[in-house]
């Protein structure tokens, strides 16, 4: 039988989250040697701030990195893991997307610019 996706809403942010996976790794050394990228709307953007922690599994890590900076509106995330083998960089499969909509907080427009000038 055919696996059916079911569309989520998007999940609103702001600019200031995080992404978290769990990542399979069989060690901690191996996840070491990952690398982790995002996918926004298709194209690749690197996770260079991306760590991993043990968890109570011996094979699995919680990761986590900020989110890539994001236009407003919505927009379609994927992660996927990189690494070097004998020079050769390999990538995994793209996770299942997750559909997220950007909203920038517009609190800071109710200040005075300090390059306006009073009529």
């Amino acid at each position: 039988m055919p696996v059916r996706s079911v569309a989520t809403p998007p999940i609103t942010v702001h600019g200031t989250e995080r992404v978290r996976w769990t990542q399979t790794a069989a060690d901690a050394r191996q996840v070491m040697r990952y690398t982790y990228v995002a996918y926004i709307d298709g194209r690749q953007r690197p996770l260079p701030d991306a760590a991993c922690q043990h968890t109570a599994v011996a094979t699995q890590f919680e990761c986590s990195a900020k989110l890539p900076s994001l236009s407003q509106g919505a927009h379609r995330l994927e992660l996927a893991t990189a690494v070097v083998v004998n020079g050769v960089r390999l990538e995994s499969p793209k996770s299942p997307p997750i559909s997220l909509h950007m909203v920038r907080d517009k609190s800071h427009l109710d200040e005075p610019r300090s390059d306006s000038h009073a009529t």
